[in-house]
Formats: structure tokens, C-alpha cells, sequence
């Protein structure tokens, strides 16, 4: 059926095609930066000088001081949540590829916290996208700022519907992490399979589209603004040396 070959399609093709475009991309921008004129500027660095660089880097990337300088604490917390959630979100896919031990040693089901972080990155993301409509943030925001807030909501709400399902439905309406397991792990050894218990699963259309728009993410992500996420420790870097 075309269906299913379109779901194969977005389901292993473009899977890899997409990470294939995330790696290019990252290089060709990393290389396009490192053979940028420097800057004319005597320094960057950011005053007064701290005797540990080191923890100032880490305190900035986790801990957002510029944020709380301005008094921004309402958009500090979102800003933590939102950060914090795609932290255990990472670890949750990590393990959907294989059982890892010192994830478990806080024993609990995938992913951890029991839908928790999958609900505070939706209502993160929608307080963000949100913000975006009010001065003076809209003068200052492109097409681009609400692009990337409405793939990133679209893509957490399936793949947190996906979650629930399979935590609380009484109904079967579940693929077992097993067969995540399975599908994921054939993606790594490059020898992709799909498990009948995704393939005849109701879940597999929300499947297919939280993989469609996460591949989408992905691609677009060297190329946009949530670079900053890999540049950010460099730019703190340059500013704390």
C-alpha cells in the first residue's frame, strides 16, 4: 500500500538522511566559523574576570545568570524547565535504544518521570511561542522563532501522547519498548527493520509523525538559531578565557 511505503519512507530513509544532514550541517557550520575574519574587538571577554573560568562556564550554560541579572525570573523558571526537560527527554530516547544501567539507578519505567517532562516541555514551548506575540519580542522575532517553537511543539506533543498511551491506556493502545528497542537498534547497525508490534499498532500514524516533524527538527537544526545549544559552550568559552 502507499501508506505503508510512506511510512517506511519516514520511518527509515529519511531517518537517516535526516542525521546525515544534522552531521554535514554541524561541520559546514563549525568550518564556516573557524574561517571567519576574527573579530576586530580587543576582547570578548566578559569582566570582571573570575579566577575559576571553568566553573563560571558550566554556572552560565546551567544556570542562566544573564537571565536572572535582567530580573526575568518567570522566564528564567520556563527557561529551566524547558532545558531540564529536554535533558531527561535525551536520556528517555537513549534508553528506548538499549537498557542503561546508570540511568536505572533510579529505578522507573521509560521515560522517567512518568510523562512529566513530555507535559512541561509542551507547556514550555507554548509559553515561549506565546511570548513571541508580545512587545517587545514581536518587533524582535522572524518567521524563523515561530517555525521552530511550532515543529518543536508538534513534535513533543505526539511523542509525549505516544508516552501516556503507553503508560496509562487500559486499552492495548501500546508498542512496547521492546519493539522501540528493536526498530532503533536495527537503525544503528544500518540493518532497519520495523517490528510488527509498530507496524500494526494503532499508535504507528503518531508514530510516523513524531518521527516526520522530529526529522524535520533535525535538519533544520545546523542551519537555524538552536545551534546556539552546541555553540553556546564556546561562545562562553571565548567570553570567560
Amino acid at each position: 500500500m502507499l501508506v505503508d511505503r510512506i511510512f517506511y519512507i519516514i520511518l527509515i530513509p529519511m531517518v537517516y538522511g535526516a542525521f546525515f544532514i544534522f552531521i554535514v550541517g554541524t561541520v559546514f557550520r563549525f568550518t564556516k566559523i573557524k574561517r571567519a575574519p576574527k573579530p576586530k574587538a580587543t576582547t570578548l571577554r566578559v569582566f570582571p574576570k573570575t579566577r575559576f573560568s571553568w566553573l563560571a562556564i558550566w554556572r552560565d550554560l546551567f544556570f542562566f545568570p544573564q537571565i536572572t541579572r535582567r530580573s526575568e525570573l518567570f522566564f528564567w523558571v520556563f527557561f529551566a524547565l524547558f532545558h531540564l526537560s529536554l535533558f531527561f527527554l535525551f536520556l528517555g530516547h537513549l534508553e528506548l535504544i538499549a537498557e542503561i544501567r546508570w540511568i536505572q539507578v533510579v529505578k522507573h519505567e521509560i521515560f522517567l518521570g512518568r510523562g512529566v517532562f513530555g507535559i512541561l516541555l509542551i507547556i514550555s514551548s507554548i509559553y515561549f511561542l506565546f511570548r513571541r506575540f508580545k512587545s517587545p519580542y514581536r518587533e524582535l522575532s522572524v518567521p524563523e522563532d515561530f517555525i521552530l517553537l511550532i515543529l518543536l511543539w508538534i513534535t513533543a506533543s505526539l511523542g509525549s501522547h505516544l508516552n501516556l498511551a503507553t503508560l496509562y491506556s487500559s486499552h492495548g493502545f501500546d508498542i512496547p519498548v521492546e519493539a522501540y528497542r528493536s526498530y532503533l537498534g536495527s537503525l544503528i547497525r544500518f540493518r532497519p527493520v520495523l517490528p510488527s508490534e509498530i507496524s500494526e499498532s494503532p499508535h504507528q500514524v503518531i508514530l510516523v509523525m513524531h518521527v516526520l516533524f522530529a526529522n524535520i527538527f533535525l535538519m533544520y537544526f545546523p542551519f537555524g538559531k538552536v545551534m546556539h545549544s552546541i555553540l553556546s559552550f564556546f561562545s562562553n568559552r571565548i567570553k570567560r578565557r
